[in-house]
This record gives structure tokens, sequence and C-alpha cells, in this order.
């Protein structure tokens, strides 16, 4: 009995470990800034300059709707969750940044930092595409004088609907992605030397675009040396459990 218990636990932890780790999206893209001078020269460029940009996801795509933040249905098969990542970073001009942090309601904008998948099987008019977008909501202070409020990319099918089937996390992948219709922005704001605000996007004339936004490359985690020595400790009451089970079958 005692020989059971060990094998279930080590079962057990390989498998929550396995399960746990997350997957690096990068993707590259350009950052299309408009005409204000305070804006681009919070990032280092001129007005009306377009960069090259990167971006880095680290997020578990193998989640099902039973782990998302929440999830939603409607009478006509329509559904969408919204799944938590572990970070969201940018490098744009000479400013990086990270959204993280616990996914929670942002205010107008629903949730922070999630992947929302919308899975749609009815032709709504207006509302007639799959989509998936992934925001980070929650303010970062990257310096001073700058602080970014949100960041997002958004991409949806072209075709009414039925682009893609079901709104569990494994949508989410590079091929998928690269294939839907893009749209991207960020929102900042810019300070004073005495915290004041002096220039806030307004998302028309000010502001950031993201463009032409596709994933380059997916890793996969590699388990940290604590995540191993668990996985070599699982292994090892397996082996045991097994090796003292033959022995009485003897």
């Amino acid at each position: 009995m005692k020989k059971a218990i060990l094998l279930i636990v080590s079962i057990f932890i390989l498998n929550t470990v396995v399960s746990a780790q997350a997957t690096t999206f990068r993707f590259e893209g350009d950052a299309i800034f408009q005409s204000s001078i305070l804006d681009a020269a919070a990032f280092g460029v001129m007005p009306n300059t377009t960069i090259r940009f990167s971006s880095e996801l680290i997020f578990d795509n193998s989640q099902t709707s039973a782990d998302a933040v929440t999830t939603f249905s409607n009478e006509l098969g329509d559904t969408a969750a919204q799944f938590a990542y572990e970070s969201f970073t940018f490098n744009i001009g000479n400013v990086s940044y990270t959204h993280s942090g616990p996914a929670g309601f942002g205010g107008g904008f629903g949730f922070s930092n999630t992947v929302d998948i919308i899975d749609r099987v009815t032709n709504e008019p207006g509302r007639n595409a799959d989509r998936i977008t992934v925001v980070g909501i929650n303010e970062v202070a990257v310096n001073p004088t700058l602080q970014i409020d949100t960041s997002g990319f958004f991409v949806r099918g072209i075709l009414p609907f039925d682009t893609f089937s079901g709104s569990d996390a494994s949508v989410f992948n590079q091929s998928q992605f690269n294939a839907l219709s893009f749209g991207g922005s960020i929102i900042f704001s810019i300070f004073d030397d005495a915290g004041n605000i002096i220039a806030r996007d307004d998302g028309l004339l000010r502001g950031l675009r993201l463009e032409n936004v596709s994933i380059v490359s997916v890793t996969s985690a590699v388990p940290e040396p604590a995540t191993w020595l668990m996985m070599i400790f699982g292994f090892g009451l397996s082996g045991l459990a097994l090796k003292r089970r033959r022995r009485f079958a003897v």
C-alpha cells in the first residue's frame, strides 16, 4: 500500500512539474511614431518614423478552458476564454519594459495581463470574426517621465467566422497568429520633471501604432534546477517502488 502511494505521489509530482512549463513567443514588427515630437523623443527616435521593435510573451498555451481566468459563452454557440500569462516584454527604440503580475480587472479595458481567445460561430454583423488578443494594461513606469498605460496585439480572422475552432489556449500558436489580420498599439503618458502629465496618447494623432507583427520564434521552457531536482526525486520514488514490488513478487 505504501509503495502504491509513493508511486502515485511521484507521478503527480512529475505531471505537475512538466505541465506548469510556459513557452516563450518572440515577436518582431514595425513601430510607427506619429507626428508628436514629445512622443517620439520619449523612445529616442524622430517623429513620423517607423522602426523595428521586438517583443516577448511567456505564456503556457497548453491551458484549457478549465485553467482560464474567465470564460464566456452565449446561446448562439460563441465562446471566449481569458488566460493569464507570465510576462509580456517590449523593446522599442531605447525603451524596454515588461507587463507582468496577476491577471485582473483593468478598468474599462476588461481584464489585464491576459491572452484572450474568442471563437465565433455566428455571422453577426460587426462581431463576426474569430479573434486573439494579447494585452498588458497594468501601468508600467519606464522612467520618471514615461509611463506605459497599455500595450496590445489584436489579430482576427479575415473570413466572417470559423477561422479557428475552440477557445483553449492552444489556439495561440505561431502559424495561427501569423495567419490572422493584425492590429496593435501602445498607449502611454509623458510627465514633466514635477510629475505633471504633459502628453497622453489620444489614439488618433498621438501615440504609437504597431504593424506587420509576426511571431518569429517559439521556445519551449527548459526546467529550472529546482524543477530538475523534483523530477529526479519523482523518478527515484517510482524506481524504488517498482524495485521493491519486483523483489516481493519473487
